[in-house]
């Protein structure tokens, strides 16, 4: 049998398919599994023992000049070829909402089964539709998604293999001061007041920012040292041996677990509910509010104690 797995949004998103990937594979140990997945989550997959191959594309609405678009354009058409040629037996759309690229990779895929939600796809387009009356954890949602190939959840966790695993941190506390959402986000006083505890309480802390800028302002101020990486994959190099993470909401409240990590995650408007991060050891403060600005300082220190 020959699988195509689609899942073309964010990294949270993908770690969140990890689990359903592992038990796919353990339901048919000799099926070909391949996924398709964009250059930005890509680094979720590329050490996944349980995928055959993995179709990497660049969203051209990544790209800011004419010409880098049209050579993402040019290298997406290359893939869609790619995935025509394998004659695929099942698609899956791991997608609650809908993708216009979606449609098209299980299209080319020629699959004669091609699994997803219902939502906005052409008339008959999806052979197995999956329906909610309300919309689980998303770990589940891809559970749901393979239940027609007779895949059901059986305590796999979420998994990120880092590519090169670097002892230079190790035993830190790293603290993720980033979040794209403002509802999620700190201000740069609150960022000091709880980098300059964890230094006092554990001595070995690391600031990690996705804006060089803002992380390197918080260091100034804390006297915790900044660690500039230029990717999530170069991250998790130093985070799968840290002592623990600290974070806002977003994929690195995701790769925390996934790399096995005790993880604590500050939270301002998400619904817990769908995105909680996966994991026994996973610890969440949400202030009613929706506001992580408004979680109260003494409430992280105590669940950090």
């Amino acid at each position: 049998m020959k699988i195509l797995l689609i899942r073309n949004d964010n990294i949270g998103d993908l770690i969140c398919t990890t689990p359903a990937i592992e038990a796919l594979r353990h339901k048919f140990e000799d099926a070909k599994i391949d996924i398709v997945v964009n250059s930005l989550n890509s680094c979720v997959v590329i050490k996944n023992p349980f995928l055959n191959k993995i179709y990497i594309y660049t969203k051209p609405k990544h790209k800011k000049s004419w010409k880098d678009k049209i050579w993402a354009f040019l290298g997406k058409c290359k893939i869609l070829f790619q995935i025509y040629c394998q004659n695929y037996d099942v698609a899956v759309i791991f997608r609650s909402s809908y993708s216009p690229s979606a449609p098209i990779f299980a299209r080319v895929s020629r699959a004669k089964r091609v699994i997803g939600v219902d939502h906005k796809y052409p008339k008959k387009f999806i052979t197995d539709k999956i329906k909610f009356n309300h919309i689980p954890h998303e770990v589940m949602l891809c559970f749901d998604c393979l239940e027609p190939l007779g895949v059901y959840y059986n305590n796999e966790k979420t998994l990120f293999l880092p590519k090169n695993a670097n002892d230079k941190f190790k035993n830190f506390v790293f603290f993720h001061i980033s979040s794209r959402i403002s509802e999620n986000q700190l201000s740069i006083g609150k960022i000091e007041e709880i980098a300059k505890f964890l230094k006092e309480k554990f001595a070995d802390v690391v600031l990690s920012s996705e804006d060089v800028e803002f992380g390197e302002r918080a260091s100034r101020l804390s006297r915790v040292d900044y660690l500039q990486t230029s990717s999530m994959d170069e991250l998790a190099n130093y985070l799968c041996k840290a002592k623990f993470l600290i974070t806002l909401d977003g994929g690195v409240a995701h790769l925390g677990p996934a790399l096995g990590l005790k993880t604590f995650v500050i939270f301002g408007k998400t619904n817990l509910t769908r995105w909680k991060p996966w994991g026994d050891d996973v610890y969440v403060l949400q202030d009613e509010s929706g506001l992580a600005e408004n979680v109260k300082l003494e409430d992280i220190y105590e669940i950090i104690n």
